[in-house]
């Protein structure tokens, strides 16, 4: 109810300055999803042997080595 009332009152930049945060946090949170699923399936795929090891490896190494970025509290 709070951020009702500051946009009421016509403070917009007030009203979004969280928007931003609230943006990057959302993208690093679809892409670490995206990264778990891509290498749920590599995984599977190896275990099954259903696709060319070489790439599901690399997938798997690749998962397993990079990690999303973290912010830390100014």
């Amino acid at each position: 109810m709070h951020l009702l009332g500051i946009a009421t009152k016509g403070d917009n930049e007030v009203f979004l300055a969280d928007a931003n945060l609230y943006m990057d946090f959302f993208g690093i949170v679809v892409v670490g999803w995206i990264w778990l699923k891509q290498g749920v399936v590599a995984k599977n795929a190896l275990v099954t042997n259903s696709l060319d090891n070489n790439s599901q490896r690399n997938s798997v190494c690749s998962i397993t080595f990079l990690k999303l970025p973290t912010h830390q509290s100014n």
